[in-house]
């Protein structure tokens, strides 16, 4: 178990030091052009980034209705399995007879 923690944490490390000798590579800014001649000048490492956390929150986003209505469906289904051992089965005696 150690060594997969080991493991794990190299493996975090060796991923952290690419990404940021990626940033370091990619230190030069570049210009970004909006509407009405407005315009951001910013290193590309950091406007790759900020694309990667709005497009993983549009993802996210986008799964939350799903999520919900699986969430509605499972206690749906929780209530109709709670009624369904609620009630007795024909043809099986009772304990009170006796």
């Amino acid at each position: 178990m150690k060594f997969l923690r080991v493991l794990t944490w190299l493996l975090r490390a060796i991923l952290f030091l690419m990404l940021l000798l990626f940033a370091l590579k990619n230190a030069e800014a570049v210009r970004i052009h909006f509407l009405f001649d407005m315009f951001l000048d910013a290193p590309l490492s950091f406007l790759l980034l900020i694309t990667l956390i709005i497009g993983a929150s549009l993802g996210m986003i986008a799964v939350v209705p799903r999520i919900f209505a699986q969430r509605r469906q499972i206690a749906s289904l929780k209530k109709q399995i709670a009624k369904r051992d609620a009630m007795p089965i024909l043809g099986q005696p009772s304990d009170e007879s006796g």
